[in-house]
């Protein structure tokens, strides 16, 4: 079975510190895995976030990192063979601090439910990066068709583009209370390394950052590189 996108939507805080953001509803029948984006500013003591949805599910961390202070931390979280539905939401929250959030979703079908990740990493600009890549290397998936996930997060009030083939699903620029969020896949259907190249039309204002993962085909064989796999 192929690797499909089922649906997507994205959310942000609407005030005051500890807003949480939740995406819109949406159908994710027919769903093998869903991808959560969340963003994060470290601005004065900022720290901590969570992912929780209304289907009761349980999302994972992938690894992540943030240079602490007056930087972003975009995080992608995940939740394979997850309860599905008519009216799916998921809520970032647990945001102590500024109240800078933001979160996006995907949700996909035809993936494999028995492994997390094939290749996750993450990396963060410095001062007013723009563009911002999700790597500081080439990330390799280790199979053919499988799907690779990227999100950013920064300050940027303009339009998000992406190249080297992949599709912005969600995108919401900085607004008063909330920062940006942008996701994007693609379905890679050669084990070729990619590390797409996230471009804002308004320059970011703090340390933007961006993270990368992918995901492989129900039925594949099973990776035996871990989590990651960059050079």
């Amino acid at each position: 079975m192929a690797i499909s996108l089922v649906t997507h939507s994205v959310g942000a805080g609407t005030g005051g510190n500890g807003t949480p953001a939740t995406t819109g509803p949406v159908d994710t029948t027919g769903a093998s895995i869903v991808i959560v984006a969340t963003q994060m500013y470290n601005g004065s003591g900022a720290t901590g976030i969570g992912v929780t949805d209304n289907k009761g599910n349980t999302y994972t961390a992938l690894p992540s990192f943030s240079s602490g202070s007056g930087a972003e931390t975009e995080i992608l979280w995940v939740c394979t063979n997850p309860v599905v539905g008519a009216g799916h939401t998921v809520t970032a929250t647990g945001i102590v601090g500024p109240p800078y959030c933001s979160c996006a979703m995907q949700a996909f079908g035809g993936t494999s439910i028995s492994s997390v990740a094939d290749i996750a990493t993450s990396y963060i600009g410095s001062g007013a990066t723009n563009p911002v890549q999700p790597s500081s290397g080439t990330a390799y998936p280790t199979y053919a068709n499988e799907v690779i996930v990227t999100g950013v997060a920064g300050a940027g009030t303009g339009t998000l583009s992406i190249d080297q083939g992949f599709t912005i699903t969600d995108q919401q620029p900085a607004g008063s209370v909330y920062h940006e969020i942008g996701m994007a896949y693609l379905i890679q259907t050669a084990a070729a390394g990619v590390n797409p190249t996230w471009t804002e039309s308004v320059s970011y204002v703090v340390n933007p950052s961006a993270s990368i993962a992918s995901f492989r085909q129900a039925g594949g064989a099973v990776s035996t590189q871990g989590l990651l796999a960059i050079c």
